[in-house]
């Protein structure tokens, strides 16, 4: 961004034992363009010109050493290989470099071997990844060994991530190798399974108890979800029994003691066989009847049919099937509750199509009197809301607890558009269909429904959910109009009811009325390229013009004085129509605009017109062709942004879709995809894209046409390649510019993470700054399913971040009752009727997660209002009629996510998330804007449920508060730490542990603390290396190294209190990067970043400082540097920022001495920018972050700053 135009060389500094390879081998884009001593030719650098293909390429003539090394299943876990001990096959080892980024991936062959050759490599920093554990909850990675064992194979691995340290590797004349090792075992454990006798089923919530040799207990259990109790990490050499106490619903057919069990090396792992029970009394009895619901009401009328052979299945909570039974004649089932277990279960409704077309289930109704036979199946899965089945009484007839399932069928509508020559209404075989012609089916709302275009035959079959619609065809001129359609602009249309499984028969005739059959119009000059002929634009003479039909007969016209053609006496039949331009003229925008007498019916992109059916005197009189003959811009690097991906394959329609953003016609031509996909829109028909104009490259053409009428859409053609789930996209300009390149990711959305449903990216703002491009805050899921390809997205649904949850209490002081808080954040009212709440992800699929509680029907959130669910009363609780699967809030860490649906549970095209940390008791979870535009979801230090989030953040008590990570020397990169409480925090004791993670990790150990205000430094190299080398006070504390590498590009740092309870509590966390808005400034070679509140969040990038420090300079938005301890030697770290602290000042203390007094306010009207509108600094007033210095920054320097009138 600061290079000026002038010519420039590039030069390269070679690592060590590397050579440059030969130069300006191939093109541009893929060769080496050093040409000596490590500098490429001069290049001529124009303003806003990028050369973006200056490359070198390295080898190695001497190659570094090989890695090599085995991997092994560590039966004892002690790190070393023994005999006995099985090498592994087929395990992955990755190399990375030390920014962890893959290279190299390869597997350990029959002996458990892998070999990396260094020939494939250069020398330099790396580290291997082990991808090995079978399965993350039964193995773990074995300790590395603390004794250098010589002649032994030792484990290199972190038992925390699998990695190895950083190592280097230099050139090798020899065949010695870098050996590094991997090895896990199986982690100690107790396992068994709890079962139904009859139907082998599992049995949930049966407790557990784990005993000693003596019979003290160690430890108590319940079966999970899967039946599936396991007690962890017993210790290796002692003896075991499992217990399972009486149970008043159960009677143990198995023996209820199981043992002594003994946990060896040899089996560190203890499977039991099945635990089989029975139940004592049973429950009562499920009991349903499962119906065709005609008018999709849920409630069943006498007229409505039973649904016979629909198989229904009974589960527990866990999900797991304990019975399966069919309906009978009339819809009805039964299951007898005498073999049931008390518990928690649902009803699953499943095959019931009975080889109709696809069936679906009608919207639950619930609060009906006990004899209406009313729907319980939830629309969106088939399965009823979890609920209660107690255990039967020992006296009286059992009971039963009825649950329903109301389907219906879709109803399709089909029809024939026929050239109905000898008008009697009747189709014949020598009358010829009208194909290509849109079929519109629209709703009682005004919502397109469907829009089908007609087969070859003049066929249409749209398959629709029963309701009332309307169904409308093109009004065609010169056609006389159907019986029982009615004219509306441009098309017509009729009223029809559709019911459950009904077909519909709508045919539509055409009588043309003209005494010959013609296609005429005219060629007009489209001065301004808008596709719309104005009064002052003139008519084009002499393009020739041609008339081609289906058969591949052709006539030729020029238009005359007037732009006019006409083709007369022409049969029937299909056709299309084209003309000839000169190479520096182009078809304008295709059927741009409401009046059809007044756009182009050319679309350019194809080289002709749509085929169209012309029928038996039909006059087709304004045919039009617009030709743009003006000037088109080569500036497509501010014009062209790609505005929509469609990636989700499996059948849907791949796409990308580009834009002209600009007020001026582009030129295509040497534009090209290269990164994601691969097109160049050299190959494309249409050469130019007008203002406003949309243009798509396509996967597989097929698909698209499976949605969408694709001769109607700007298709520029077919790419190479393959859209991903995650995808860096790259246009490229002929002169090799770069247009725009932003990378995406499905988990933005999380309705988008999940490949099955064809969302599609849109953008929100075509002109928004790039850095956005690659973050999902200038993204949206598409507001109808597979998107609008070619077209704007028409929001139906808000934009991202409308509806936002707010707030969330994960762990109340009562231990109980958590709470939900969503937000309005727009001027307008919002309907998030039966709108969804779920939590994090869950071992059965996701609907179930995403969809366990419903908003109720008639649920308005007002503008910047605000609504809190609980548990007690809402999500969690089975009386609400909204929960189907109930659900809290864990203090270990949790995800929450609002889902916005229609009545029917289909999901539509909104969601917004939140994922939040381990929380201690009372505290809230909330969202807080940040300074640099963003909002992040973080710990408040106070609760606002109900209401705006005015909280500061909770952070601490230990934060970070300067790190290095673009040292010259990798070894000299560094954290400081400070604790901002007014207590000494003991870094690891009895009940918890401090530890640095995600780019880094360091654990704490137990005598390591920080007293009130202290800093602490954690180094990447040894603590005494380090001390010795900046001269560290003996009172600051020096802890290291730690393991991994900051990144000098980007990466993410956080602080956690690690509790014996499992939560891991986080202090403070930092995601770094190295371009704006996060200060450039410390991508100068040994130059930190240095917080400036440490009150304040660390991942706001407003809050951190790149600036040269001087004891009292102010480095921003009044922040003063301060200088908390001589730190002398800055030799090494000009600048001695390793001593210095930034101060923030309140309002009003514009010197940063510590007050407001008279001396701050001659020092700001000294600069005379009062009231001026010109732009002022801290230093001159502006005390409120607007830029300027008024009225406004003294009122907050005299109601904040205190004014000291004494100085």
């Amino acid at each position: 961004d600061n290079i000026v135009p002038d010519d420039y060389f590039v030069e390269f500094i070679l690592p060590d034992g590397t050579e440059f390879t030969q130069p300006n081998a191939a093109n541009n884009s893929i060769d080496s363009d050093v040409i000596e001593n490590g500098r490429t030719k001069l290049y001529k650098i124009r303003d806003n010109e990028l050369q973006n293909a200056v490359d070198a390429g390295l080898f190695a003539p001497t190659p570094p050493s090989d890695i090599q090394g085995r991997v092994w299943n560590d039966l004892n876990a002690n790190g070393i290989w023994e005999p006995g001990e099985r090498f592994v096959a087929g395990q992955t080892v990755q190399l990375e470099n030390a920014e962890k980024r893959a290279l190299i991936e390869t597997q350990t062959d029959a002996s458990g071997e892998y070999f990396i050759a260094g020939s494939d490599l250069l020398p330099g920093d790396y580290m291997l990844d082990f991808l090995i554990l079978p399965d993350k909850d039964d193995f773990e990675y074995s300790p590395v060994p603390t004794d250098n064992l010589v002649d032994h194979i030792t484990n290199s691995i972190a038992s925390d991530n699998g990695k190895t340290p950083i190592f280097s590797i230099t050139p090798s004349d020899d065949d010695r190798s870098v050996v590094l090792n991997g090895s896990y075992h199986q982690k100690t454990g107790i396992v068994g399974l709890v079962a139904h006798s009859s139907r082998q089923t599992p049995v949930i919530d049966v407790t557990v108890e784990l005993r000693d040799t003596f019979g003290r207990l160690v430890s108590t259990t319940q079966t999970n979800e899967s039946g599936i109790y396991h007690f962890a990490d017993p210790e290796y050499g002692s003896q075991y029994t499992v217990v399972f106490p009486d149970n008043p619903e159960l009677t143990f057919i198995s023996p209820q003691t199981i043992g002594p069990l003994q946990i060896t090396t040899e089996r560190p792992r203890v499977n039991i066989d099945n635990i089989l029970v029975a139940p004592v009394r049973g429950t009562a009895d499920v009991v349903g009847n499962v119906w065709e619901d005609l008018n999709i009401d849920g409630i069943r009328t006498a007229n409505e049919r039973g649904v016979d052979h629909a198989l229904v299945q009974l589960l527990n909570s866990g999900f797991v099937v304990v019975a399966e039974t069919s309906t009978d004649e009339a819809g009805n089932y039964r299951f007898p509750g005498a073999n049931t277990i008390p518990g928690d279960h649902i009803v699953r409704f499943v095959n019931l199509g009975q080889g109709q077309s696809a069936n679906y289930f009608s919207p639950r109704v619930t609060g009906q009197p006990i004899d209406v036979i009313a729907n319980d199946a939830l629309p969106n899965r088939g399965d009823t809301a979890l609920f209660v089945l107690p255990a039967h009484s020992a006296q009286g007839e059992r009971s039963s607890v009825q649950r329903n399932a109301a389907i219906y069928y879709d109803a399709t509508v089909v029809g024939r558009l026929w050239d109905d020559v000898n008008r009697n209404g009747q189709w014949s075989t020598i009358e010829a269909t009208v194909d290509g012609v849109t079929v519109r089916i629209v709703n009682t709302n005004g919502d397109e429904i469907a829009n089908v275009v007609t087969r070859r035959d003049g066929n249409f079959n749209i398959a629709l959910t029963p309701g009332e619609y309307r169904i409308y065809v093109p009004n065609i001129s010169n056609v006389t109009l159907p019986e029982q359609f009615v004219a509306a602009e441009s098309e017509w249309y009729t009223t029809f009811t559709a019911t459950s499984g009904q077909r519909s028969q709508i045919d539509v005739t055409y009588l043309g009325n003209g005494e010959q059959t013609e296609v005429s119009g005219q060629v007009w000059s489209d001065t301004n390229g808008d596709g719309i002929r104005q009064s002052e634009e003139p008519f084009y003479a002499g393009v020739p013009v041609a008339l081609l039909g289906s058969q591949g007969e052709q006539q030729h016209l020029v238009s005359d004085e007037q732009g006019r053609y006409r083709f007369t006496g022409l049969p029937s039949g299909n056709y299309h129509v084209t003309a000839t331009l000169p190479s520096n003229q182009f078809f304008s925008p295709y059927q741009v605009g409401d009046d059809s007498n007044r756009d182009s019916d050319i679309n350019r992109w194809i080289g002709q017109s749509p085929e169209f059916a012309l029928l038996s005197g039909e006059q087709r009189t304004t045919f039009d062709i617009g030709v743009y003959v003006g000037d088109v811009s080569s500036n497509v690097v501010d014009a062209l942004r790609v505005t929509e991906v469609g990636f989700i394959g499996h059948g849907n329609a791949e796409f990308t879709e580009v834009k002209n953003v600009s007020s001026a016609p582009i030129s295509l031509k040497g534009v090209r995809f290269t990164k994601g996909i691969r097109y160049d829109f050299d190959k494309s028909l249409g050469r130019v894209l007008f203002p406003g104009e949309h243009a798509i490259v396509i996967g597989q053409r097929n698909s698209l046409a499976q949605r969408f009428n694709i001769d109607t859409l700007n298709v520029a053609g077919k790419y190479d390649g393959d859209l991903n789930r995650e995808e860096r996209l790259t246009i490229l300009d002929d002169k090799d510019q770069i247009v725009t390149s932003f990378r995406y990711d499905d988990d933005w959305f999380i309705i988008m993470d999940n490949e099955y449903l064809p969302w599609t990216l849109t953008i929100r703002d075509e002109h928004a700054a790039e850095s956005t491009w690659d973050t999902p805050v200038n993204w949206r899921p598409s507001s109808i399913l597979a998107g609008t390809p070619g077209a704007e997205d028409p929001r139906v649904l808000p934009d991202p971040g409308a509806v936002v949850i707010n707030e969330v209490l994960p762990k109340a002081v009562d231990g109980n009752n958590d709470l939900i808080e969503l937000h309005n954040t727009t001027d307008t009212d919002i309907d998030i009727s039966y709108w969804f709440l779920g939590d994090s992800e869950s071992v059965v699929d996701r609907l179930y997660y995403l969809t366990r509680y419903q908003i109720a029907a008639g649920t308005i959130l007002p503008a910047h209002g605000y609504l809190v669910f609980s548990r007690t009363q809402n999500f969690g609780n089975l009386d609400d009629p909204g929960t189907s699967l109930p659900f809290g809030l864990s203090s270990q860490g949790e995800a929450v996510h609002l889902i916005a649906a229609d009545r029917f549970g289909r999901m539509q095209g909104y969601s917004d998330s939140v994922f939040f940390d381990a929380t201690r008791k009372g505290v809230t979870m909330g969202r807080l804007n940040t300074y640099d535009g963003g909002n992040q979801f973080v710990a408040l230090a106070s609760s606002s449920l109900g209401a705006e989030n005015t909280s500061t953040p909770l952070i601490g008590p230990i934060v970070i508060d300067q790190i290095m990570y673009h040292a010259e020397l990798d070894s000299d990169d560094y954290i400081r730490l400070v604790n901002v409480s007014d207590e000494t925090v003991k870094l690891a004791d009895g009940d918890s542990r401090w530890k640095l993670s995600e780019g880094i990790s360091f654990t704490f150990e137990s005598n390591d603390r920080l007293l009130p205000g202290q800093h602490a430094f954690v180094s990447a190299s040894d603590p005494a290396t380090f001390r010795e080398r900046f001269s560290i006070p003996a009172d600051i504390p020096v802890f290291g190294p730690f393991a991994g590498k900051l990144s000098d590009t980007d990466d993410e740092i956080r602080i956690y209190d690690t509790r014996d309870d499992g939560r891991q509590i986080l202090a403070d966390q930092v995601a770094y990067r190295d371009v704006a808005p996060w200060p450039v400034s410390s991508l100068q070679t040994n130059v930190p970043l240095t917080r400036r509140d440490t009150a304040w969040l660390g991942n706001d990038s407003s809050n951190w400082s790149g600036a040269s420090m001087a004891d009292g300079a102010h480095v921003g938005n009044g922040a003063f540097a301060k200088l908390f301890a001589n730190i002398p030697d800055d030799s090494i770290l000009p600048g001695n920022y390793l001593g210095f602290v930034l101060d923030i000042a309140t309002a009003g203390d514009a010197n940063g001495d510590g007050r407001f007094d008279s001396r701050d306010l001659v020092q700001v009207f000294q600069a005379g920018l009062y009231e001026t509108n010109e732009t002022a600094t801290w230093l001159t007033g502006d005390w409120n972050r607007d830029g300027m210095f008024n009225t406004r920054d003294l009122v907050s320097a005299f109601t904040v700053g205190q004014y000291s009138a004494g100085a």
